[in-house]
Order: structure tokens, then sequence, then C-alpha cells
């Protein structure tokens, strides 16, 4: 049997190969992880029956802000929203 160390190994093995890493990072694939974060953040708020709704979507849209979809990455210095009055340097959220 395998120990954790030596599927860490394989694990870091794998997301070095660049089919791999394009598989992962695929529309398709996105799709699926979009998915079954939707899925556990359900099933986490029935069997919580709803006491930690807040805490559950939280989580839910960080899960979701890091899978991104097709063309999202980092946005460049000055492009995300800013509140009237802001500028790039401080945009006044």
């Amino acid at each position: 049997m395998a120990s954790f160390g030596s599927l860490g190994k394989i694990a870091m093995g794998l997301a070095r190969n660049p089919k791999v890493r394009e598989a992962l990072n695929s529309p398709k694939s996105r799709e699926m992880g979009s998915k079954v974060v939707d899925r556990v953040a359900e099933a986490a708020d029935k069997a919580t029956k709803g006491k930690h709704q807040d805490k559950i979507q939280n989580a839910r849209g960080q899960a979701q802000k890091h899978l991104g979809g097709p063309g999202d990455g980092p946005q460049a210095p000055g492009s995300g929203p800013q509140a009237p009055g802001g500028s790039p340097e401080n945009p006044r959220l």
C-alpha cells in the first residue's frame, strides 16, 4: 500500500504534466467542479439543517471563485470594480 508521502509525489508529478494541466483547466472540468461544489454545499446545508447556511454559502462562493471559469483569471491592476470617486490605486470599495 502506498504511503501518503508517495501519493503526494505521484500527485505532484501529475500536476506537472502539461496534458493533465490542460484537462484540469478545460471548460468541461471547471463546469463539473462547479456542480460538485454546488452539490456539496447543498448536502452540507441539509446536514446542518440550515444552521450554518451563511458559512456554507461563503465557502461555496470562495470555492467557485477559485474554480473560475473560462477566461477568468487575475485581473489587471485597475480593471476591477470601483466605487464612485475611486481610482485604480484607491478603488474605495
